[in-house]
């Protein structure tokens, strides 16, 4: 603990610290709740009423005005990340009240660097671009702290590796082109302060390494140019090979770090061009292997999943518009295009069901290209495939009230019957009775989406389309 100067009898308060910090850790909303009450326990034990106040011990007031800020903000409410920001703000004006003793610990020393970093994180989850620029701002004071402090004191080189890549993050989100050049440079410094620690036998900092790699391909990406791609391929490879190295290769964090590297590989090559599918199409089947046994229950694998079937989708769509419909893998290609989109639609209905929608926009593409390939390619299963996917009587968790869906499955159904019937006024009477069957199906589907728009959205009539 820091030496404070006239300072009470610390240690029933440090004790209270120890624990906020030990239930923020644990990480469930339960958690940080009781973190957030032990945090508010110690600073009414420090006098700490108001935002003025700091108390007869501004440094372990601003350690407990930390551990309250990240409780709040991992709550992931709107109103826990504004309190948030206050407890931030509180904390660093505490730490700038005094003076850190020469005795301080590491953590101590380190303190403002921490405060300012979880500062940019929180503000990171807006989309605004004032708050992402004072992100950029925290981010860069946290790095200058912890650049004035030997580079031997335990953390110091891992706290300025993770201010350099939440730079990074920041000016990505930015997207004009100098940030993202500014963003690239943010990468590169955070790998070189990652080279320096070395941990390449410690899981977590494989990962972290990975993950640099990885967001300094998605900055490259967003250049949106061929030098720009053709490097995001090589700081994916990177990525990936990093991952190769991670000792712990059933668990979850392995397999879904490894699956998203891949994914993203594999879309950047995509980028390249259409002479990549059957490349792309492989390495996406590799990364939705890697995630398949947790994609029901972690959301980086879900995630990994559903766009790497999104992906996958798109190579086997390249593959069949440049292949003719007679040759003999067309018909195994039609059958992983439907397999792949189903297997994605029922694991997004699996969270829609446990109240979360966050992969739903995800979902709307996968369904957009099943829609295509039905129409094209399997015409009399269309129908089916549109209700198993939008009415929750017969799959819950369908995403009934998606107005895209919607618009998209009233289109086809409506493109899909005009053309059969052309094609029914000169086909014999057997082909024209298997037509008009097909036809009737889809006019069935069409009524049923009109109820469930009435029922879900309180629309009646068919879409406008």
């Amino acid at each position: 603990m820091q030496t404070e100067t006239n300072s009470p009898n610390l240690s029933p308060i440090l004790a209270l610290t120890e624990q906020a910090e030990q239930l923020h850790a644990q990480g469930s909303p339960a958690a940080c709740r009781q973190s957030i009450a032990r945090a508010e326990e110690g600073l009414k034990a420090l006098n700490i009423l108001s935002k003025n106040d700091f108390g007869p011990a501004p440094l372990l007031a601003g350690r407990l005005l930390l551990c309250r800020g990240n409780a709040q903000r991992d709550q992931r409410t709107a109103e826990g990340r504004v309190d948030s920001l206050a407890s931030y703000d509180h904390a660093l004006a505490a730490v700038a009240s005094t003076t850190v003793p020469a005795d301080a610990s590491p953590f101590d020393r380190q303190l403002a660097a921490n405060i300012l970093t979880n500062k940019g994180i929180t503000l990171l989850q807006s989309s605004d671009a004032d708050l992402l620029r004072e992100a950029v701002t925290c981010f860069e004071k946290s790095a200058e702290h912890r650049k004035n402090l030997p580079r031997d004191m335990p953390n110091v080189r891992w706290g300025l590796a993770a201010a350099w890549m939440n730079r990074g993050d920041a000016l990505t989100r930015l997207g004009k082109t100098d940030d993202l050049k500014e963003a690239v440079r943010s990468y590169d410094e955070a790998i070189s302060c990652l080279e320096e620690i070395g941990g390449f036998d410690h899981p977590p900092f494989v990962v972290r390494y990975a993950v640099a790699y990885m967001n300094r391909g998605h900055a490259l990406m967003a250049q949106n140019s061929p030098e720009g791609v053709e490097g995001a391929i090589k700081s994916f490879a990177s990525a990936t090979a990093m991952m190769e190295i991670h000792t712990q290769k059933d668990s979850v964090e392995y397999n879904g770090t490894l699956g998203c590297t891949m994914m993203c590989h594999a879309a950047a090559r995509m980028e390249q061009g259409r002479e990549h599918a059957e490349e792309v199409a492989e390495e996406a089947r590799k990364a939705i292997a890697h995630v398949k046994r947790f994609e029901e229950q972690d959301l980086l694998s879900t995630e990994v999943s559903i766009k790497s079937r999104h992906l996958l989708c798109r190579a086997l769509a390249t593959m069949l518009d440049r292949t003719p419909h007679d040759a003999p893998e067309v018909d195994d290609w039609i059958t992983e295009v439907t397999d792949t989109v189903d297997e994605g639609m029922a694991l997004e209905r699996l969270w829609e069901q446990r109240g979360l929608e966050g992969f739903r926009l995800m979902a709307v593409e996968l369904f957009r290209f099943g829609v295509r390939v039905f129409f094209i390619r399997q015409p009399h299963f269309l129908a089916e495939f549109i209700l198993e996917c939008m009415d929750p009587e017969k799959s819950p968790g369908a995403p009934v009230t998606s107005e895209e869906m919607h618009h998209l499955a009233s289109s086809v159904i409506w493109d899909a019957a005009l053309n059969i019937e052309q094609r029914a006024r000169g086909a014999n009477s057997q082909q024209k009775a298997a037509l008009v069957e097909i036809v009737s199906d889809l006019h069935a589907a069409d009524k049923r989406l009109q109820e469930l728009r009435e029922q879900h959205l309180g629309t009646s009539g068919p879409m406008v389309v």
